[in-house]
């Protein structure tokens, strides 16, 4: 079922979020004199089932917080989810995301979007770890309530963590 999965993905991705303000946050957004964030970027994004390699679907939840804060989350569906905490940035209509490592430096190259209506589209990402398609995104609705523990961040290009066997509905 679809909205389960992406509401434990979503789940993973507030937890993600709130480990990261715990910690002292992921740094600015930016700096050197860049605008402000744009408050339309803020908020839960999330995919549909997109194509994976060796044929396993997966799905991504993206949530943007008011204060350059970001996680993006990666549900390979069946096999467990990949975290990548970050921060975000924004010029005109395009958002930049960029993955960060437990040190809070840059761990992979950044994502970039284009926001379209209720869409974010994607410009630049790297296809070695997001796909040809790269993360087509839409404004999500509501955010789930996080529960159980924080699963430990994946380092760009490992391989996604083992699913919690003892939660009801498993990926």
């Amino acid at each position: 079922m679809r909205g389960g999965r992406v509401a434990k993905v979503m789940a993973w991705v507030m937890l993600a979020g709130a480990g990261l303000a715990a910690c002292g946050g992921a740094g600015g957004g930016g700096g050197g004199g860049a605008a402000p964030p744009r408050s339309e970027f803020v908020g839960v994004w999330g995919s549909d089932t997109l194509p994976g390699a060796a044929s396993v679907p997966r799905l991504a939840v993206l949530e943007i917080q008011a204060d350059s804060q970001a996680a993006l989350a990666i549900e390979f569906v069946g096999r467990g989810i990949v975290h990548h905490p970050g921060r975000w940035l924004s010029r005109g209509s395009e958002l930049t995301f960029q993955p960060l490592d437990r040190n809070r430096e840059a761990s992979a190259l950044p994502l970039v979007w284009r926001l379209d209506g209720e869409r974010l589209v994607p410009l630049r990402w790297d296809k070695g770890l997001f796909g040809d398609a790269g993360l087509p995104l839409r404004l999500g609705g509501r955010r789930p309530a996080a529960s159980g523990p924080a699963a430990p961040q994946a380092q760009p290009g490992a391989a996604p963590q083992p699913a919690d066997s003892g939660r009801e509905g498993g990926p």
